[in-house]
């Protein structure tokens, strides 16, 4: 009487923790003979869901649990491989995102400029495409939301979420992006009022421009003179571009 010859099979405790796009490879065999046609199956799901080949290439990130099929091939039937269902219990494995690491751009723009959002990712697995989230931080460290009129001040800017659950953001290794702000400058043009005047007119001395619609700017400050008349009379002016009012 021949039996059928039992396969060995070992769990690698080494390969139970993977980073996506590492090979799947949780449990091996062998004591099969040179030349036989015999394989196993090795199948894997995530909650139940449809099963895959452990061979699959880039399996996305979970705790999957493995299904040992039968000995099949032309040869399959020589061999035997006890107990598949406590191996298999023994072979789960889990695949944890892949860190990425970022680039972000320095960045000077005058006040009440759109600001683009630039960066570089590093580590995306080659015919892949994974977008970023930015998140921008005052000097105190508190959120702030970018926009035309985010007050002018230096900043920093972190890639801080991905487009992609298979992958996540390394914490070390990133080249941080400074955003620095600066005033918009505006022009004055000083408006001489009417030729005639009755005492105790009010005049506005000078008028700004590049104002943005939604602010309010203020013209207070230094002292100038400017002439009234050809004789040399002058009157004061108190003048200070850009005090944005609260």
């Amino acid at each position: 009487m021949v039996t059928p010859r039992i396969i060995s099979a070992t769990i690698n405790t080494d390969k139970l923790n993977l980073t996506y796009g590492d090979a799947a490879e949780p449990v091996s065999f062998g004591n099969m003979l040179a030349g036989d046609d015999v394989r196993v199956r090795v199948l894997v799901n995530i909650d139940f869901r449809p099963q895959h080949d452990v061979g699959t290439p880039r399996l996305p990130v979970g705790t999957y649990r493995t299904v040992i099929s039968e000995p099949t091939g032309a040869d399959g039937s020589n061999y035997d491989l006890p107990d598949r269902t406590t191996l298999a219990a023994s072979a789960g494995f889990v695949i944890e995102p892949k860190p990425l690491t970022y680039a972000r751009q320095s960045v000077t723009t005058p006040y009440g400029t759109p600001i683009g959002v630039t960066g570089e990712l590093f580590g995306v697995l080659s015919g892949e495409t994974v977008g970023f989230g930015s998140t921008t931080y005052d000097a105190a460290g508190a959120v702030v939301t970018e926009n035309p009129y985010t007050d002018a001040g230096a900043y920093t800017r972190r890639v801080t979420s991905l487009s992609s659950a298979n992958y996540s953001v390394a914490e070390t290794g990133n080249q941080i992006g400074g955003l620095s702000i600066t005033p918009k400058v505006l022009s004055v043009s000083v408006n001489p009022g009417p030729t005639t005047r009755t005492y105790g007119d009010l005049t506005e001395a000078a008028v700004l421009s590049g104002v943005l619609p939604l602010d309010d700017v203020a013209l207070t400050g230094k002292e100038a003179r400017f002439p009234l008349a050809d004789d040399g009379t002058t009157h004061r002016v108190r003048v200070v571009l850009g005090q944005k009012m609260p």
